[in-house]
């Protein structure tokens, strides 16, 4: 595996801030649970308690943040993965929603399909009561042309193709309905959808080929295939209708896509998409022609290779026959063009396992915490991309020095099957301020059985990604489970989102199975000057090669037993590992222009591993330093000065 380009990461751009990345209780961090892909079926039931919790921490201070709710579903799976397009923001201030909607509170949902509202510069429609479609729908992606024609791509697995939902003029009028005829007779599922073009009337849809596991058949050697379609009139005729780009093809080393981990955006003839999930690299398809030509960008590649084929193999990365944990994307990645046409990613990011040559997918670690980032101006001297950069974690919000100190197991997670700060989605400003909503794991919270509160919280960044601050809550209820924020792109004194918001953590669609209840669908308005401008702190990189190799049963004192110390350091850095296995440690110190300055070999028998280098040999600065030993290869930053 490549590893000396991905160690430039540490670099990043902008400052490299020295600061320590939450720690999780460690009795369940190497807990793993099988991962899902689509939802299976029968609901479980069981009592929902929504006790006092004395753990819970003040709230923080929301200032003018406003939220109303707009809406409700029972149908609460808005999406398996990365979050949709949902909210759109027009010229003039008004806005557009649309979420799954359903009111029949069982996985049928027979009146499933697209709810909507709209919100005039006064006050927002009434919630809705019925769908806009005339037939069963779901995964409704909004976006609007120029002109103010209302574009909503949804699919319909009854009728086999994806649903086209227009009206020529937005919050008023009939709606229209059309389809895009899929490229096999089992259609596609999961669109995302966004209108771009010079003239702003360019629909661009991404979407995927019913797998076989949905019923659906191999398209083109791809179990899922990902199709990009493109109108070039605001979605009455498809000039590019459901094809396979050349870069995503069989032959190019792909197996399939899993629905939902990718995301879409437009500015002008720039359209770019991102994918990336457990068992494929985080890739960047981009286009500066209205999406006639592509070029691909691999972002974060996964430590098995491009795509991963599991069936009948383990998770090997490095050849020894023995299965490694790895570090992958969660399948939520989020993709934002900026004012100057530069792409910016973010994900959230998980460790997974696979073991049993014979099991049917792969295991995941559900405490696992980080969200990644990355732009196109993150390239080493080469071109070659960089790491992303992990720029936030979930709170320790009693300062105790570990996050979620009760957690004793993996069940007190509501299973999305995401990391613990995940679903990510991105807004810019005129100034070029970017914006960034997500969901987190909160800390002291507890349903009256033990699970966890998400919050949906927003960070921003004014030196175009370098630098992140401290985030804003904005669900701020210690007993509101908050998920599957969406914001509008177009950012101006405020940032606007909308979210689903209820009493319980987890989904009833997939998951826990819990009854289905009623959820709100909640639009908030949070002032830019509200959002602490503050940096946070957290810049580590991440990196594909970066892997956990061995059993899982010894990961967690393979891990911490690392120390290099003292860091930041003015003279001598020393580096100690306790470990039973015998072998070759090799240390390697890479400067900041990915120079490998030091490169050692030593032989270690039973008991610690002790070296010391003296920095006081190399020009002062930040050095990435490598230590490959028998059981894995840890990188650590390291600041002289």
């Amino acid at each position: 595996m490549k590893k000396l380009p991905l160690l430039v990461l540490a670099l990043g751009v902008g400052s490299m801030a020295i600061a320590q990345r939450t720690t999780i209780q460690s009795e369940v961090r190497n807990q793993a649970q099988p991962y899902v892909k689509a939802y299976a079926g029968n609901e479980k039931t069981h009592n929902l308690v929504r006790s006092n919790n004395p753990r819970v921490t003040t709230p923080n201070q929301q200032k003018a943040i406003t939220e109303i709710v707009i809406g409700g579903t029972t149908y609460d799976l808005q999406s398996n993965a990365a979050v949709q397009n949902r909210l759109f923001r027009h010229s003039d201030g008004t806005i557009s929603a649309a979420w799954t909607y359903s009111n029949s509170g069982d996985l049928a949902a027979p009146d499933r399909g697209t709810g909507y509202a709209y919100f005039d510069g006064t006050s927002w429609s009434t919630a809705p009561t019925a769908r806009i479609e005339p037939q069963r729908n779901g995964w409704p992606s909004m976006s609007a042309t120029t002109t103010g024609k209302e574009v909503i791509v949804s699919h319909n697995n009854t009728a086999t193709n994806l649903y086209v939902t227009t009206r020529p003029s937005k919050g008023t009028g009939s709606w229209s309905h059309s389809s895009i005829n899929g490229p096999t007779s089992n259609g596609n599922l999961w669109p995302r959808m966004v209108v771009g073009g010079a003239n702003g009337q360019t629909v661009h849809v991404i979407s995927v080929t019913t797998p076989t596991a949905n019923g659906g058949v191999v398209h083109q050697g791809l179990d899922g295939a990902l199709t990009y379609s493109r109108s070039t009139d605001g979605g009455v005729t498809w000039d590019i209708n459901q094809v396979v780009l050349p870069q995503l093809t069989a032959a190019a080393g792909f197996y399939g896509f899993s629905g939902d981990q990718y995301s879409i955006d437009a500015k002008g003839d720039t359209v770019a998409f991102v994918f990336g999930g457990f068992e494929e690299s985080v890739c960047l398809m981009k286009s500066t022609d209205n999406g006639t030509n592509w070029t691909m960008t691999i972002v974060y590649g996964h430590p098995m290779g491009l795509s991963w084929n599991t069936a009948n193999s383990i998770s090997d990365a490095d050849g020894d026959a023995v299965a490694d944990t790895l570090n992958v994307c969660d399948g939520t990645p989020t993709v934002l063009i900026d004012n100057n046409g530069i792409c910016h990613v973010a994900f959230g990011v998980m460790r997974i396992l696979k073991d049993d040559p014979n099991a049917n997918g792969v295991s995941f670690f559900p405490a696992t915490s980080g969200l990644a980032y990355w732009n196109e101006t993150m390239k080493d001297a080469n071109n070659d991309p960089l790491c992303p950069n992990i720029i936030i974690d979930v709170e320790d919000r009693d300062n105790s020095g570990t996050v979620f100190d009760d957690l004793t197991n993996i069940d007190q997670i509501a299973r999305y099957y995401i990391s613990l700060t995940s679903q990510p989605s991105m807004g810019i400003d005129a100034n070029g301020t970017l914006y960034m909503a997500y969901s987190a794991l909160m800390e002291g919270t507890n349903n009256g059985n033990g699970q966890y509160y998400r919050n949906i919280h927003i960070m921003k960044s004014t030196d175009n990604g370098a630098n992140w601050s401290i985030p804003l809550n904005v669900t701020n209820d210690d007993f509101s489970e908050g998920v599957f924020a969406s914001v509008a792109k177009n950012v101006g004194a405020e940032v606007h989102l909308i979210y689903q918001r209820d009493s319980e953590p987890g989904l009833a669609v997939r998951g826990d199975e819990d009854p289905f209840n009623q959820n709100e669908i909640v639009y908030a308005k949070i002032p830019v000057g509200d959002i602490p401008s503050t940096p946070n702190g957290i810049n580590v990189p991440y990196c594909g090669d970066d892997i956990i190799i061995g059993s899982t049963k010894n990961i967690t004192s393979k891990v911490n037993s690392l120390q290099v110390f003292p860091n930041p350091t003015n003279g001598m850095l020393n580096i100690s590992y306790i470990s039973d296995v015998n072998g070759v440690v090799n240390v390697r110190l890479v400067n900041i222009n990915g120079q490998e300055v030091m490169n050692q070999t030593f032989n270690k028998a039973n008991g610690e591993f002790f070296n010391t280098i003296n920095m006081n040999n190399y020009t002062k600065g930040i050095y990435m330093l490598q230590v490959i030993t028998p059981e894995r290869t840890i990188t650590e930053k390291v600041v002289s000065y």
